[in-house]
């Protein structure tokens, strides 16, 4: 055997070798959390806020909202009536969709009035679209009996009849919940459509990455609050055919559209953080709720509003808060501690511009193994220093990684 024929024979069985330790490894935690924070770290070094769907924008109950606010509607939560003003406006503007991340669970009893005026302003708008919470039953029955028996019905009879999707092919069980908190009847009886809030975070690390976009409850199919809005503002393309979605663990057929789902979930391709301090910008225009108020105030006294109507023409708006102790800090890719409405705005820019994260197919998978393989080992038999083999082959890794 020549030198040569040695060389290419250790070549092949060291590259051997390799690919049989990192596809034994493949499937480890250790593996599966390296690869998901190199996912991170790709989001965090090649994300293009101007990427992002322009037509998605966000009103933010933020720190300077709360401030001055206080003396004019009190501490928060504010009277519903200043969400009524908040729809007067983005209905004057022509706004295409409200979506709240917000929830309105109880009635508010010191203010009946501010209800009816949410209410009747909701119905009038005839866009907005209200977040659901649904909840798993882990206590005793008695727990659950207690729960059902404060249930609101009518609510739920509601709920199915005009909020849920018939959707082909999703078995029983998958994704269901026992409890529902939804909007009160008559905020929720003039809503254009309604999604689900819940947070599910990645088993590895608890930082958001994917998205269940359906939801079971009692027999019925709840979008996610993202998808929801996604179908409010482009119906004719997403529903207009007439063809019932249908599940499947790798995709959602929506129409012509086929949402690539991963073991079930939407991968969020991510266009950047709530706020990118660096950079000194936002990934979707953020407005202040005190700013829209005032705006509102002002069109009231025929002022020029300090937002234009013109800016949220054709707008998907969603409605959720950053202020301090308002939200719950969900991590995703940018930081621990977002506000969860970038999820929702995220998913609807994904399927609004039919931008969507699939998995490399496993043939290019194994391709990429056995290349990585074969190159690391040539490294490792031709160099005749050790330091350029390690420094090689530490190379060949991280472009695999």
């Amino acid at each position: 055997m020549t030198q040569r024929t040695r060389r290419i024979s250790l070549v092949l069985t060291t590259g051997l070798l390799i690919a049989l330790v990192l596809a034994a490894l493949r499937g480890s935690y250790v593996m599966q959390a390296l690869e998901l924070k190199t996912l991170d770290f790709r989001f965090r070094a090649l994300h293009d806020p101007a990427r992002a769907d322009t037509s998605v924008v966000i009103f933010d109950v933020d720190d300077l909202s709360l401030d001055l606010l206080r003396s004019a509607v009190g501490r928060w939560p504010w009277p519903r009536d200043v969400w009524a003003m908040v729809l007067q406006y983005a209905s004057a503007a022509g706004a295409r969709v409200v979506a709240f991340d917000i929830t309105f669970p109880d009635p508010d009893l010191a203010n009946p009035g501010a209800d009816s005026a949410f209410a009747a302003a909701v119905a009038s708008a005839g866009f907005v679209v209200h977040a659901l919470s649904f909840q798993r039953v882990h206590d005793s029955a008695a727990v659950s009996r207690l729960a059902r028996f404060r249930e609101d019905t009518a609510a739920l009879a509601l709920l199915a009849s005009r909020f849920s999707l018939p959707v082909e092919s999703l078995p029983a069980g998958e994704n269901a919940f026992e409890l529902a908190q939804h909007p009160v009847r008559p905020v929720l009886a003039g809503a254009r459509a309604a999604g689900s809030v819940n947070f599910t975070p990645d088993p590895v690390d608890g930082t958001a990455r994917r998205v269940p976009l359906l939801y079971q409850f009692r027999g019925a199919v709840f979008p996610a609050l993202g998808l929801a809005a996604a179908l409010a503002a482009d119906s004719a393309r997403l529903l207009g055919c007439g063809r019932a979605p249908v599940w499947s663990q790798s995709a959602l057929r929506l129409c012509d559209v086929a949402v690539p789902l991963d073991r079930g979930t939407m991968l969020v391709n991510w266009k950047g953080p709530y706020r990118d301090p660096a950079r000194r910008r936002e990934t979707y225009r953020i407005y202040p709720v005190a700013q829209i108020l005032n705006s509102f105030e002002q069109l009231s006294r025929g002022e020029t509003p300090e937002v234009p109507l013109e800016a949220l023409r054709g707008k998907v708006v969603f409605v959720g808060a950053s202020g301090a102790g308002l939200f719950e800090a969900r991590a995703n890719p940018f930081g621990p501690a977002e506000p969860g409405v970038l999820i929702h705005a995220t998913v609807t820019d994904n399927l609004l511009r039919g931008d969507f994260l699939t998995r490399a197919s496993p043939p290019a998978n194994l391709a990429a193994l056995l290349l990585t393989s074969l190159l690391a080992a040539a490294a490792v038999a031709l160099l005749s220093s050790a330091a350029a083999a390690g420094a090689a082959g530490l190379g060949i890794a991280a472009a695999y990684l």
